[in-house]
């Protein structure tokens, strides 16, 4: 076993730099090689860097939206309260009469229109076949 050992042994110090001396065995890189790892190093880190920013950046943007969407609540919610009570003050009892009339009709109607067009929806459609001799004559 100890020749084994010392042919190994010797095998290696014969020829000393033999696998840098081979090409196929360590091969260097090509231009183009480089040219496509740099492009990939590179959108990497621009990777790393958009998720650094954007870590940062995106509680900011959700504290200004939540503020945004508050005001903008607020802002309709006062609008259309101090609208409704002035325009409530303001007029006249015959018209707030009239409004409520109004509503009273138009529910109705609505009720109706919709009762209706549910009981036509729920019969079975058996409309009568057309007859030739009522049909005008064509290019008439």
């Amino acid at each position: 076993m100890d020749n084994v050992e010392n042919n190994k042994t010797e095998n290696h110090s014969a020829a000393p730099g033999a696998e840098q001396a081979n090409p196929r065995e360590n091969p260097q890189p090509s231009r183009a090689q480089r040219v496509i790892d740099s492009f990939r190093s590179a959108i990497r880190e621009g990777a790393e860097d958009a998720k650094k920013a954007a870590d940062k950046t995106i509680p900011k943007v959700k504290t200004a939206a939540a503020d945004a969407a508050y005001r903008m609540a607020y802002g309709l919610s006062f609008a259309a309260v101090f609208q409704w009570h002035v325009a409530k003050g303001m007029t006249p009892q015959s018209v707030k009469e009239g409004v409520r009339a109004g509503v009273n009709a138009g529910r109705a109607a609505a009720n109706d229109f919709v009762a209706r067009f549910s009981r036509r929806s729920e019969a079975p459609s058996q409309a009568p076949a057309p007859n030739p001799a009522e049909q005008p004559a064509p290019g008439i």
